[in-house]
């Protein structure tokens, strides 16, 4: 996915201390959890443009899309049912449209901690 025209400068923002105060974000955690569910929209958002943009322009070659994080939403499960929606309303956004555009979509991590795999 590359951050071309209006890519980057859309997905990206500010938020300023006035933001959090009228938010009533008293706590770190809950604006970083606040703050981590928008830009996991934001870039979910960015993929499924990038999808369409694919499927119409390609000239006959299988274009892919790769996306800087995991589709295992393991910690949504921990999160109240709202904003675990939110998550979950995001991801299957992609997986529709990589579906519907056949146009494969793959998530990767760069550095991973879990124990549950290992090579």
């Amino acid at each position: 996915m590359s951050a071309r025209g209006g890519d980057l400068e859309r997905a990206t923002g500010a938020l300023l201390p006035a933001d959090i105060r009228e938010l009533g974000l008293r706590h770190r955690c809950e604006t970083a959890v606040r703050l981590s569910r928008r830009r996991f929209e934001l870039e979910m958002d960015v993929a499924v443009e990038r999808i369409e943009a694919l499927a119409v322009s390609s000239d006959g070659s299988t274009p892919l899309v790769l996306v800087d994080g995991t589709f295992v939403l393991s910690f949504a499960g921990r999160m109240s049912p709202d904003v675990r929606d939110v998550y979950l309303k995001a991801l299957f956004r992609l997986l529709d449209a990589s579906e519907r555009h056949r146009v494969p979509v793959i998530g990767f991590v760069d550095l991973s901690f879990a124990s549950d795999l290992t090579g």
